[in-house]
């Protein structure tokens, strides 16, 4: 009886391990019905931090919160209100505004191999528009698609100038 409450306990481990901690490592940037994620490469804390902040300021996208844990680190920007793409106008909405969110958790296997360190970090978008009535989610815009895959592919550009 106590071998299948161990077996079972372990199961119930593993199963919330790969819930909790899965995320999906998209490398390529795909037009998604869901949101906008990107895999971003591996950095240190303090460049995950200053290099990310830099990019999204000239982006015109304000950091609104940090989060520094042991083994990760999250950005949080304000929304930014911004004009309609034309897919947007086209699908009748009248306003748009937009988030994003950059996370990092400690990736133990590089980490050992170097001084400092090192997180594997990812980005997440939120995209809202109004049709006056409600704000819904939407990624069905190749035009926003373009203007965050140049964020994603700058802040790749700098993590991989790390190494």
């Amino acid at each position: 009886m106590r071998s299948k409450s161990v077996t079972n306990l372990l199961f119930l481990h593993l199963i919330l391990l790969l819930t909790g901690c899965y995320r999906p490592s998209i490398t390529t940037s795909v037009l998604n019905q869901h949101s906008y994620k990107y895999y971003l490469g591996i950095a240190t804390a303090f460049t995950f931090q200053k290099q990310s902040e830099e990019i999204l300021l000239k982006h015109g996208y304000k950091v609104s919160h940090y989060d520094n844990q042991a083994l990760f680190l999250a950005i949080d920007t304000d929304w930014k209100d911004r004009q309609l793409t034309e897919t947007e106008r086209k699908k009748s909405y009248h306003e748009s505004k937009t988030k994003i969110l950059l996370t990092a958790t400690k990736d133990l296997q590089s980490s050992k191999d170097y001084k400092q360190d090192l997180y594997s970090c990812y980005m997440d978008v939120i995209n809202m528009c109004s049709n006056s009535i409600n704000w819904i989610e939407f990624y069905r815009s190749p035009e926003l698609k373009l203007q965050i895959d140049s964020i994603a592919h700058e802040i790749q550009f700098e993590f991989q100038n790390l190494f």
